[in-house]
């Protein structure tokens, strides 16, 4: 959302995109756990009828954990993407020392789908279904993600880089892999985009223990 408002609003500077947006020139867009979105509820317009918490419904990676948290932490990591604590939502979300905590640091995207928002859109999007951890499959295409390689020159520290401009930063995840991992990896993208979206059918016990 950030990255598309920078384009649109025509920004060079992208601390001049974030201090629109969060209110604060050297805020951290993080593509999985965006924070102070009390601030960004604020100075969106009322007409568009989206609150924080739905800003954090549908911006966030936060629903995708509903499945494994108790209800303190989630509202604990809530509070935390309403103010401005990403590091506390890790920190809650058990991922500061997790390679899980790692891989939401990573941005992803489909090629084929860039594809279709420009066809269809004239602009793509980052989705964030891509985001999720372990995936590595699209789940509208079927086909593997491509990682974003970081710049040390020029870190996209603010996140204000669409997926099409950074293609030639990027490589596929998944290569060379066999039929039966490729089938494993496209029902772990499904699996995981139907939690992200709520669908959810096994007992969150029995998630949780699995999660640990």
């Amino acid at each position: 959302m950030v990255a598309r408002f920078h384009i649109l609003y025509g920004g060079s500077i992208a601390s001049d995109s974030l201090k629109r947006v969060f209110g604060r020139r050297h805020a951290i867009n993080s593509p999985a756990f965006p924070t102070s979105l009390n601030e960004v509820e604020r100075r969106l317009p009322t007409s568009l009828g989206l609150d924080a918490r739905g800003l954090i419904d549908r911006h966030t990676l936060l629903p995708y954990y509903r499945a494994f948290c108790p209800g303190d932490r989630l509202a604990r990591a809530e509070r935390s993407l309403m103010e401005s604590a990403a590091t506390s939502v890790y920190s809650v979300l058990g991922l500061v020392a997790s390679d899980v905590g790692s891989t939401l640091k990573v941005q992803r995207f489909c090629p084929l789908c860039v594809e279709d928002d420009l066809a269809e859109r004239g602009q793509p999007y980052w989705r964030r279904a891509h985001q999720l951890p372990g995936v590595i499959m699209c789940v509208v295409h079927g086909s593997p993600l491509h990682w974003v390689r970081a710049d040390p020159r020029h870190p996209d520290r603010h996140g204000v880089h669409l997926p099409g401009e950074l293609a030639r930063q990027s490589e596929p995840i998944a290569v060379g892999l066999g039929q039966e991992s490729v089938e494993v990896a496209l029902r772990l993208a499904r699996e995981s985009h139907a939690l992200l979206c709520g669908v959810n059918e096994v007992p969150k016990v029995s998630l949780i223990h699995a999660y640990r």
